[in-house]
């Protein structure tokens, strides 16, 4: 859809109209085109398009397009992007089993000074878990416990016991730290997986 090299001059409401419609019909290719158009024409305010295209690409399980076209639209004033867009990034990768991806993610977050919150690490911690990396999980939960208050911490702590079974296993892997030096564990030849797998209350798939 090259409205710009067409010569049309649309208005804001018939915009938004044609972006709602591609992506009802999942053409992501013309309504990125049609918000690139309404960037370059000095729209005032593009957070409407903005939100219509990432819940649309999100709600398609695009979190790679996401990516790039939130990479693409962070310094623009006229876009709003907050912490909660990167986190449902973060979320979807994880979700994907794409732990890479969502580490990725993260960094670009943090290098745009986006301040990671619970969700952030909530999402990141169930996806070093799913994937049975369960160090990283481990130093992920460390970092919240030194970042947040106890209270926050408190409330994020719940928000893991709730959340789907292997995060659950988190509140072991805390016991776990404390009874050998990370250091000594290879050699030890600890294994840590196997640590929970002998515990009553916390099966581990896979």
């Amino acid at each position: 859809m090259e409205i710009s090299n067409s010569g049309l001059q649309l208005d804001e409401g018939s915009y938004n109209a044609l972006i709602e419609a591609s992506m009802t019909s999942q053409d992501f290719q013309s309504a990125i085109t049609l918000f690139w158009d309404r960037r370059e024409a000095r729209t005032p305010d593009l957070k409407g398009s903005y939100l219509t295209i990432m819940t649309g690409l999100m709600e398609s399980q695009r979190p790679g397009l996401v990516a790039v076209f939130l990479d693409e639209v962070v310094e623009d004033p006229r876009v709003e992007v907050k912490c909660h867009d990167w986190n449902s990034i973060i979320y979807a990768f994880c979700n994907a089993g794409r732990l890479e991806d969502s580490k990725r993610t993260f960094r670009r977050m943090a290098f745009l000074q986006f301040e990671p919150n619970d969700q952030t690490y909530l999402s990141l911690i169930n996806g070093y878990v799913t994937a049975d990396k369960y160090f990283g999980a481990l130093m992920l939960w460390n970092e919240v416990k030194q970042k947040f208050s106890p209270d926050i911490e408190k409330g994020f702590s719940k928000g893991l016991s709730s959340a789907t079974r292997p995060v659950q296993c988190l509140f072991q892997l805390e016991e776990f730290s404390c009874t050998i030096n990370f250091r000594n564990v290879y050699s030890e030849g600890i294994s840590l997986r196997l640590y929970l797998h002998t515990r009553s209350t916390c099966v581990i798939g896979g």
